[in-house]
């Protein structure tokens, strides 16, 4: 018997075991018509299935792996761990607080991170391609060479974040707070910057190529593109 499975034992139902839990049905008196048969082994079949989906599947959803002492899911409380080096691709960590965390060398291709807290986070050489960091802070992070290719920050706080290197090809900035950022030789090419706030934000030596700059703000800003 394959545990949370059914197995016909002489034309009844024999038996169920999701999540260790064992149900058998005894064998049923032969008097019995076979249309009654058929009903109490159809009402069997479901009390397994429902407990299988109680014991064995809600579980396996509930239970977050842990990497380094954080558990890896939405809401979770990760202020200040040390998370270098670890492989978190495609991973769902929404409204997430990783203030203060060290996140060097983390890959984090393909994964949720709206409306998370990453301020004074250390980002270096992170691997984010993909991901989506829609209304998140990284206020004051560390983000030198980051590849954050095809990565959505739209809505999101980069007020005094070091980006120096950092590959954003064909990234959504729109609507970004930008002020005093250090986006010093990063890639820029075919980013979307419309609407985001770039005041004193140091775009000296950036690859501006394709860029869109329509609406922002960039009073102040070093190496602003020509008008």
């Amino acid at each position: 018997m394959v545990p949370g499975g059914l197995t016909p034992r002489g034309g009844f139902l024999g038996g169920c075991t999701p999540g260790g839990l064992h149900i058998v049905l005894n064998r049923v008196p032969t008097a019995r018509s076979a249309g009654s048969l058929a009903t109490l082994s159809g009402v069997f079949a479901r009390i397994c299935l429902t407990l299988l989906c109680a014991t064995v599947l809600l579980p396996a959803v509930a239970d977050a792996k842990t990497v380094k002492g954080c558990k890896i899911k939405p809401r979770t409380q990760c202020s200040g761990k040390k998370l270098d080096g670890a492989k978190l691709n495609n991973s769902s960590l929404s409204n997430a607080n990783f203030y203060r965390a060290h996140l060097n060398h983390v890959q984090l291709r393909s994964s949720n991170l709206a409306g998370a807290n990453f301020n004074k986070a250390e980002l270096y050489m992170a691997d984010v391609r993909g991901s989506n960091f829609e209304k998140t802070d990284l206020a004051y992070a560390n983000l030198t060479y980051i590849a954050a290719s095809n990565t959505r920050f739209r809505y999101s706080r980069l007020l005094k974040a070091d980006l120096y290197k950092a590959d954003l090809y064909k990234a959504d900035l729109r609507d970004t707070d930008m002020r005093y950022a250090k986006l010093g030789n990063a890639n820029l090419n075919g980013a979307d910057l419309e609407n985001a706030n770039l005041q004193k934000a140091d775009l000296c030596g950036a690859n501006l190529t394709n860029a869109n700059f329509s609406n922002a703000d960039l009073t102040g800003a070093k190496c602003a593109p020509a008008d």
